[in-house]
Formats: C-alpha cells, structure tokens, sequence
C-alpha cells in the first residue's frame, strides 16, 4: 500500500530483491543432511531432556 514507485533507486532494488527472495520458502538444515521444522527440533529437545534426566539420575 506504499507509494513504491516514488522510492529512489537503491530502496526499490532492495525491494525487488526482498519480493524475489520472499518467493522460496526458507529452510533451517541439520547437518546438511535434513531441514529442521518445529516438530523436528522439539522431538530432539524432547528426547535430549530425557536422557539428561537419565543420565542425571544414575549418577
């Protein structure tokens, strides 16, 4: 809703480059080897804490 081509020359080139990036959904990688979601990073806080309390535990 903004007045975008009133905008000087760098502002609009960095608009265009944000509409363009904006296009492909972003992806946290692992490892390079799987992309992150939430359900993935709290499967693996979830099974962290579990096995800190049984580390924990035994000492």
């Amino acid at each position: 809703m903004s007045k975008w081509y009133t905008y000087d020359k760098e502002s609009k080139k960095a608009l265009l480059i944000l509409m363009e990036r904006a296009k492909r959904p972003i992806f946290v990688k692992a490892g390079k080897m799987l992309h992150l979601s939430l359900d993935t990073f709290s499967m693996i806080l979830r099974n962290s804490y579990s096995l800190l309390a049984v580390l924990k535990s035994t000492y």
